[in-house]
């Protein structure tokens, strides 16, 4: 039906790469139906990659919450897609990079989900 987010079960959901700039960095997310739906969607879990990481690996997570939740991730400047910066990003840096990509794709609520260097990030924003 048209509008309808879900998936028929065992179907993992599909994901699609979303594109923002923040301070002047272009970013690269992915996202789910869910998450694409409507702005504030909740539950939806935001996903940090690790250190020297992008998105990608974080996905096959993604898509098992998927038919359940909102999902996002997105790569931090200068790692995966997003635009490589000048210089090394500081972890204050890094979190309000994270903090503006939430405001700008419209998420009112988070569920910060990082993994390693990402936890970091998570914290300090």
């Amino acid at each position: 039906m048209p509008g309808e987010t879900s998936n028929a079960v065992g179907q993992a959901p599909e994901l699609h790469t979303v594109w923002d700039v923040i301070g002047a960095v272009r970013m690269r997310g992915r996202v789910n139906d869910r998450a694409r739906a409507s702005e504030g969607a909740t539950p939806h879990a935001v996903f940090v990659h690790g250190l020297g990481m992008a998105t990608n690996y974080l996905e096959p997570t993604m898509r098992a919450l998927g038919n359940e939740i909102a999902v996002s991730a997105l790569d931090l400047p200068g790692f995966g897609g997003s635009r490589p910066v000048r210089g090394h990003l500081s972890l204050a840096a890094l979190a309000d990079a994270l903090v503006e990509w939430v405001r700008e794709r419209g998420i009112g609520a988070p569920i910060l989900v990082g993994q390693s260097h990402g936890c970091q990030v998570v914290v300090e924003a």
